[in-house]
């Protein structure tokens, strides 16, 4: 009685099985040629399964119509049934015909077609699969296609203009791009200024730049421009001051006016600028000349440099962690005295930034929605094993029990 109900019992199991594993099948079938997710710019096979279930009619013509933004490879698709093939003027919509039957009833057969997807298809459409059959009947299935934006934007710079030379220190710095950007990135002599907005102006000192534009998109792809060049050269104000005496004096004053166009002026130690800056004042001192350069304090809040002949500092005056105030450069050394070179300046300060290109990077190891479906079915199905074998056991172990107590009390009878 034992074995009989055991092999009762696995022959449920394995019935149970085969039904699910024909529900695996059947949702593997019914998922055959997408959903698909697709990168911006790379080639996709597609491939589609048409399944002629009817009894008696046959498929005469089967369309498969892409979305706008697709561009389909007209020589690289093909079916395993026989028919003629042939294309719309738009390049979007291929279609199979046979009037014999394309795809005969109770048959299945297969379509495969290269697409590439450009920009103006990124985003969620429908790939469009229509039959048509000798019962003049049409059909039609939508395949859902995700493509992802992954090249960067075309950047076209409206200013500064490569090859110029601007007499004025504020540049105006100006670009479109062929999609929403948001981030704008100026690069000028390898150091980077993230704008607030893309139409600005900056304070540029004297000097020849080479010059990059960066844009982000919405979806963190960097587009950059090819880089180029230009130069700012403003007459530089030269004031001479004197003393009593014919001594040089210890201080100068130099006004916002000249600050902003740029201020040169040959110091030695001891020696010091007083500045108005925005309506403040502040002071620039020579602490020590020497041969190698110059040390340099500025104040209101005391900042202490050394400069080496060549070097640039740029200095947040106000100290507001937000914009440099002010951009000095050693010019040269001239007997013991330092050619300093002086202009204001509002240039946000930038966080360190890395600008990489991921347009050719495509993204793996995304789990399918089939795929989770797929393991939940097996799970379910490993669950449903244990609780049977679970049950046969106790079952079997109390109608083992059982038959022991009915032996017991026959032979105490």
């Amino acid at each position: 009685m034992v074995k009989r109900i055991i092999g009762y019992t696995w022959c449920l199991v394995l019935i149970i099985l085969l039904f699910l594993l024909c529900f695996v099948i059947a949702d593997l079938a019914s998922n055959a040629g997408g959903p698909y997710n697709v990168n911006e710019s790379v080639t996709q096979l597609y491939n589609f399964t048409i399944n002629n279930t009817h009894a008696s009619a046959n498929f005469t013509q089967v369309n498969v119509t892409f979305s706008v933004g697709f561009i389909v490879n007209v020589t690289s698709n093909g079916t395993s049934s026989i028919g003629n093939f042939s294309i719309s003027s738009d390049n979007l919509t291929l279609s199979w015909t046979n009037t014999s039957g394309i795809v005969r009833f109770n048959t299945t057969k297969y379509f495969w077609i290269n697409a590439t997807a450009n920009s103006t298809a990124v985003g969620t459409s429908n790939i469009t699969i229509l039959t048509n059959d000798t019962n003049f009947k049409t059909n039609t299935t939508n395949v859902t296609v995700t493509v992802n934006d992954t090249t960067g934007p075309v950047i076209s710079v409206l200013s500064p203009l490569n090859g110029t030379t601007y007499a004025t220190s504020t540049v105006w710095f100006n670009a479109t791009a062929d999609e929403t950007i948001s981030a704008w990135v100026v690069n000028f002599n390898e150091t980077n200024i993230t704008l607030s907005a893309i139409n600005t102006s900056l304070a540029i000192a004297n000097g020849v730049y080479n010059l990059s534009f960066y844009a982000n998109d919405s979806a963190g792809n960097w587009g950059v421009n090819n880089s180029f060049s230009f130069t700012v050269s403003v007459p530089i104000e030269t004031t001479t001051t004197t003393s009593t005496g014919g001594k040089s004096p210890n201080s100068y004053l130099v006004s916002e006016f000249s600050l902003a166009r740029g201020y040169l002026r040959i110091l030695k130690a001891d020696q010091q600028l007083n500045l108005t800056l925005r309506g403040e004042k502040h002071l620039l001192k020579i602490n020590e000349v020497n041969s190698s350069g110059v040390l340099i304090i500025v104040e209101s809040a005391p900042q202490i440099k050394f400069m080496a002949v060549g070097e640039e500092w740029k200095i947040d005056v106000d100290n507001d962690g937000k914009f440099y105030d002010l951009a000095l450069k050693l010019e040269k050394i001239i007997s013991g005295r330092a050619q300093i070179h002086v202009i204001s300046i509002n240039e946000e300060i930038p966080a360190l930034l890395q600008v990489s290109n991921n347009s050719s990077v495509v993204q793996s190891g995304e789990t399918s929605p089939q795929s989770i479906s797929r393991l939940l079915v097996w799970i379910l199905i490993i669950i449903l094993i244990i609780m049977v074998i679970a049950v046969v056991v106790i079952f079997a172990s109390r109608f083992k029990n059982r038959k022991y107590l009915e032996i017991r009390i026959r032979n105490k009878r």
